[in-house]
């Protein structure tokens, strides 16, 4: 009997809606090899750019109409499903703070926090997660990644699968959710957006470091990625092998060459796929073979269940 059920992880970018559907086969139940094979990858753009100013109801129109579209092509096979969302969905800062500090101690000072760094909100309008870890020799202090997602959003996804009889099981940073692919690597990692980029470093399964950068032109990317590794230690002691990985959308090819060109380092894209089975319905999809790499958010969600 397989362990593992069908999984949809959804990844919401500001343009577009993506779906990958995963499942696991048993050998004794299906002609094919055992294993975890790719049932479903696709993507819809919404109707419009998808906007902070824009009303609950608009936002599940938008979602419920490139959702629409993608289970016209291929109805979904199970009702499982997780999301995950863009970093402009949440508030993101570290910070060192004490070993022993408890959790609730620890929650009520990072939401005291939030409150100072981000006065226009109210503090009850986060969900607040930490990440922590120890970087460097120091044991007594560790350092925490904060990512404080906004309810509405929240709220939003939830509501989009009540409303089509889903059952959500996850919800994540979408930059978190493609590190699932480098969790044995020691490992930098970059996710592009059209206005954002993040770097995230593991080092032993562990966040090490994770921040965010708003451009305005894609040609900003490489200086500043340049600076951000001579500034901080930690990003530069996380390359491994000379190599960073690279995900999201608006990767070309020119871009991974003036990055290589800039930092002196070998810029990879990321293939979440490379260690599935493909459907035979899949076998000719450009998405796994061309475009494997602006999935990998939705594929870390995707194999959530496991």
């Amino acid at each position: 009997m397989s362990f593992f059920k069908n999984h949809v992880g959804f990844n919401i970018t500001g343009a577009k809606l993506q779906l990958v559907e995963v499942d696991y086969k048993e050998s004794d139940t299906s002609a094919e090899p055992a294993g975890f094979y790719l049932e479903n990858v696709d993507e819809e753009f919404f109707t419009e750019f998808w906007d902070s100013s824009f009303t609950e109801t608009k936002i599940i129109n938008i979602l419920q109409n490139a959702f629409n579209e993608i289970t016209l092509r291929k109805p979904l096979q199970t009702n499982f499903i997780s999301f995950s969302l863009p970093n402009n969905f949440f508030k993101i800062f570290q910070l060192p703070v004490e070993a022993k500090i408890t959790d609730s101690d620890l929650r009520d000072h990072l939401k005291w926090e939030v409150s100072v760094l981000y006065p226009d909100y109210d503090p009850e309008s986060f969900i607040i997660r930490y990440i922590e870890n120890y970087n460097g020799e120091d044991k007594k202090v560790k350092q925490a990644v904060v990512l404080a997602a906004l309810k509405k959003y929240l709220k939003i996804v939830h509501k989009f699968s009540v409303r089509n009889n889903l059952i959500l099981k996850y919800a994540d940073n979408a930059h978190v959710a493609t590190d699932t692919f480098l969790l044995n690597k020691s490992a930098v990692s970059i996710l592009m957006d059209e206005k954002t980029f993040s770097v995230s470093v593991l080092k032993n399964k562990n966040l090490q470091f994770f921040k965010t950068y708003e451009i305005n032109s894609v040609t900003e990317v490489p200086v500043i990625l340049n600076e951000e590794i001579n500034l901080f230690p930690v990003i530069k002691s996380g390359i491994d092998n000379n190599q960073i990985y690279m995900s999201g959308d608006f990767v070309s090819e020119s871009l991974l060459n003036k990055l290589g060109e800039v930092t002196g380092y070998k810029f990879l894209l990321l293939n979440p796929f490379e260690k599935f089975k493909i459907s035979s319905s899949l076998k000719t999809s450009d998405f796994i073979s061309n475009k494997s790499h602006t999935f990998s958010s939705a594929a870390g969600m995707a194999l959530r269940l496991i």
